[in-house]
């Protein structure tokens, strides 16, 4: 389903229209820190081409955020 009626609003007929991406954000209070899409892997803005990079930074994030709960 690609839109939701809002039936809040005061407006006949108004809609939000959600597309679907081929992405996986992960986000803190600051904004971004990691993006998987079509092109790669980002991290804080940078794409990380190297997998093994890729996959020490994604896990230490994970950890990290773990950690603060």
């Amino acid at each position: 389903m690609n839109e939701y009626i809002i039936k809040e609003l005061a407006i006949p007929d108004a809609h939000i229209e959600v597309k679907p991406s081929n992405e996986f954000r992960f986000n803190k209070e600051s904004g971004e820190v990691l993006r998987l899409d079509e092109r790669g892997f980002h991290y804080k803005g940078q794409t990380i081409d190297d997998a093994g990079e890729a996959y020490r930074l994604f896990m230490n994030w994970m950890k990290n955020t773990q950690e603060q709960e």
